[in-house]
């Protein structure tokens, strides 16, 4: 199994390739460095009005493949190399190109920087990343520029009680196994109410012991089912009303509070004016979390 990890050669996604680095090389990966030329993809309005002969696409595809092993050398101690690294350039819108990647090879992740390829549709539409996560079999490792990404040390992983967060969880533990770090598996929850006209009014407090103990058996139970032998872990509760938080508000903040390295959570690939317009909590933390996030989709 291998590591694919996809840059637009700017600073921004340097963070993404010494992830990566770090996950193929913990794991004896190899290392697949992807680069999309998306100038001179198939589509590209001004492609429309120059004519760009084979010799003229082949010379920018060598030129950008220097450039490409150039900044991942730039970026990445050799240290912190995997013992395997390949580079590939591609033609192709980035969404396109990382897809077709992942169907061609088998790989074990995905590792992205947060941005879009810039085009029109990116910014209208979603970015890469998004286009990605959406449509990836396997999981997606999205790396903001400022995160931390020497080490992996502690781990969040929010739970909804789904079996989609059991396997994103199942896999949060692997990571924590492999990285030798804490795991702290959050669970969100709403408090009941009085009615439409007391949205904001406070339960009993008997109400509210009553109801955490009984998510706390929920979760424990919930857990109980996934091997955490030899893993540093805490259970959480998060509680809020329907007014003052949501469950994206939730990981993040967490995740603050820990100075987490990574959150890993499953999504179930939700599309459409669904996605569009209520958005998914995955989605909302990918814009919004201070560190790595995996996503890892639910399987059908």
């Amino acid at each position: 199994m291998s590591v694919l990890v996809a840059t637009d050669l700017s600073s921004g996604s340097e963070n993404a390739l010494r992830a990566a680095s770090l996950h193929a090389r913990r794991s004896d990966s190899k290392l697949v460095v992807l680069h999309c030329l998306e100038a001179a993809a198939e589509g590209v309005a001004l492609k429309d009005f120059v004519s760009h002969s084979e010799e003229i696409l082949a010379s920018a595809k060598r030129d950008a493949l220097v450039e490409l092993e150039r900044t991942y050398q730039d970026a990445v101690a050799e240290e912190l190399r995997p013992s395997e690294v390949d580079f590939g350039v591609e033609l192709k819108f980035a969404g396109v190109g990382v897809l077709e990647a992942l169907s061609a090879e088998s790989f074990e992740l995905v590792v992205l920087g947060p941005t879009g390829a810039g085009t029109l549709s990116g910014m209208l539409f979603g970015s890469t990343a998004e286009e990605v996560v959406r449509e990836s079999t396997v999981p997606v490792l999205v790396v903001p520029p400022d995160a931390h990404t020497e080490a992996i040390g502690s781990i969040v992983a929010p739970v909804d009680l789904s079996e989609c967060s059991r396997a994103s969880l199942r896999h949060a533990v692997e990571l924590a196994q492999l990285h030798d770090a804490r795991l702290d598996i959050v669970h969100h929850y709403v408090a009941p109410y009085g009615g439409l006209l007391k949205l904001d009014s406070e339960p009993a407090p008997e109400s509210l012991e009553r109801l955490e103990a009984e998510r706390r058996e929920a979760l424990e139970a919930f857990v109980a089912e996934v091997d955490l032998s030899g893993v540093d872990h805490r259970l959480k509760l998060w509680r809020s009303s329907v007014t003052n938080s949501s469950p994206a508000e939730s990981i993040v903040e967490v995740a603050r509070d820990d100075e987490a390295d990574l959150i890993v959570m499953g999504t179930h690939g939700r599309r459409g004016f669904k996605r569009l317009f209520l958005g998914s909590t995955a989605f909302k933390v990918l814009r919004h979390a201070p560190c790595q996030v995996m996503v890892v989709r639910a399987q059908k």
